[in-house]
């Protein structure tokens, strides 16, 4: 109650074989909290919380579940002085859009988890889905310098975010949030499932690269 609910993330360790299933121990744990005299607003802003932390994981998947791998290949494959070149474009300037975005983001997921239910102004709407949309943008221009390539997919979700900017404005702020999150969990589930070997080839040669180090 002091730090509020827009700072809490409503999480339990059911799930394991001994707990109950994870929607089960979430349902008591609300339960709990409304017998402790915690609001339903309160624990709905809470959900929304999670919510957007989903969307943040979301990010953290794009860019580390192959991007990096694909990265530290490509630099140590190239020369000295192009690995220079490289090294400076891809994580100097095409990092600067990754950096804004997440910044944008963390600005919109504020302002949505401060009423719920209230639509978002303009700065508010643009920074949570615009914010995403040039951390994607960040991705485009970082694969466009390593591979020499478009990512076809991550762009149309880029447009489709920035065209959801009105959608802010105009529906409720959970709308937003849930939104973002959908999308955002079908393009990683679209990629997973889409470049499931080549995943699983680079990664696997990425341990055992590793490996052999040590």
């Amino acid at each position: 109650r002091e730090i509020g609910p827009q700072h809490c993330v409503l999480a339990t360790d059911f799930g394991q074989l001994h707990h109950p299933i994870p929607p089960e121990g979430l349902r008591m744990f609300v339960q709990m909290l409304l017998e402790q005299g915690i609001s339903a607003d309160d624990i709905r802003t809470m959900i929304a919380v999670l919510v957007g932390f989903a969307s943040v994981a979301c990010l953290w998947w794009l860019y580390f579940d192959v991007v990096a791998i694909a990265a530290e290949r490509r630099l140590a494959s190239v020369d000295i002085e192009q690995r220079n070149n490289l090294a400076r474009d891809s994580f100097n300037y095409f990092h600067l859009p990754m950096v804004a975005g997440i910044v944008l983001l963390a600005l919109g997921l504020k302002k949505s988890f401060v009423d719920i239910d209230a639509e978002l102004k303009l700065v508010a709407s643009f920074a949570l889905f615009g914010g995403v949309a040039l951390y994607l943008l960040g991705h485009l221009l970082f694969r466009k310098r390593n591979m020499g390539s478009w990512n076809v997919q991550r762009a149309v979700v880029m447009v489709l975010l920035l065209a959801c900017v009105p959608l802010g404005v105009m529906a409720p702020a959970w709308v937003s949030l849930v939104t973002l999150m959908s999308v955002l969990l079908a393009l990683v589930t679209y990629e997973t499932l889409a470049f499931a070997p080549w995943r699983r080839h680079l990664r696997a040669s990425h341990e055992e690269h590793h490996a052999g180090k040590h």
